[in-house]
């Protein structure tokens, strides 16, 4: 949509007609002088803009039915105020409305809803001592009759779609599994492959695939590696899609590692001499 130039003309008119008109029938009278297609709210915004109001009250009530309200609502909750003037005006107000109104106005019923030091809300509805609750002795009726039984589940039965032992599957981390056992076992299928050949992985080691792929689940691609060499490789992005590149880079790691264990431990010895030469002084 262009934008609309104002003219001292348009601001001469809409100063001399905005008085007592409403924005609605305003942008009609301006559209029908001036051949215009300008909606309500760009009147509205620059009428705004150089300080021109039309006086018009944009409440939905009248001073009547305010005086009304003045003299109905003391000692009435809101709920009674709104029955009694929507059946009077033939309105349709909620008493979030009405009660806003009066709010608004500095109207108050005078009654004290707040809840007092001991006083028991609900005592009608409360579970009395002694009292039996409605489905006391109910507990199996519905499962006595024919049509419930034969669509219970019977004990021992398998659901309809429980997988069969051998079902292969992949996780949300894109890892394989395996179902070995019933009722749900589902190791990963790569320390399956690698315990039938090596036995139990030990404590504080872990497989890695050579390739990055983890769905590529060949004895040839699984690497056996410990926590610290794991992390090396993560933090440095030595995983890669080539697997004999990996191999490289996990040889590269063990040998740091390597070398910074030595230097670690000749600094210790150099140290421990030190100290005796000090004590010998």
């Amino acid at each position: 949509m262009t934008r609309h130039s104002w003219t001292q003309e348009h601001r001469a008119w809409l100063e001399y007609n905005v008085t007592g008109t409403s924005f609605e029938l305003l942008t009609v009278l301006f559209n029908n002088t001036f051949g215009t297609m300008l909606t309500k709210s760009k009147i509205k915004n620059a009428c705004s803009r150089w300080n021109l109001t039309n006086g018009v009250s944009l409440r939905k009530y009248t001073d009547v039915q305010l005086d009304y309200i003045k003299a109905t609502f003391p000692g009435r909750s809101a709920a009674e105020l709104t029955n009694l003037f929507n059946k009077k005006y033939n309105t349709y107000f909620t008493t979030a409305q009405l009660a806003s109104i009066a709010y608004r106005n500095g109207i108050k019923n005078g009654l004290d809803c707040r809840i007092k030091p001991g006083e028991r809300i609900g005592i009608a509805t409360e579970f009395k001592k002694g009292q039996k609750s409605w489905n006391k002795g109910t507990k199996g009726l519905c499962g006595t009759h024919p049509n419930c039984q034969k669509t219970q589940f019977k004990k021992g039965a398998s659901v309809y779609n429980q997988a069969p032992v051998g079902t292969e599957g992949v996780t949300t981390d894109g890892y394989v599994w395996v179902k070995t056992a019933e009722p749900n076992v589902r190791p990963y299928k790569h320390i399956l492959i690698w315990e039938q050949l090596h036995g139990k992985i030990p404590p504080g080691h872990c497989l890695i695939f050579a390739d990055g792929n983890k769905q590529n689940v060949v004895i040839e691609n699984l690497i056996l590696v410990t926590r610290a060499e794991l992390g090396l490789l993560n933090r440095h992005h030595k995983i890669t899609g080539n697997a004999e590149l990996t191999k490289t880079n996990l040889n590269i790691v063990r040998l740091k590692m390597a070398t910074s264990k030595k230097v670690k431990a000749k600094r210790e010895r150099f140290n421990e001499n030190n100290n005796n030469s000090s004590n010998v002084l």
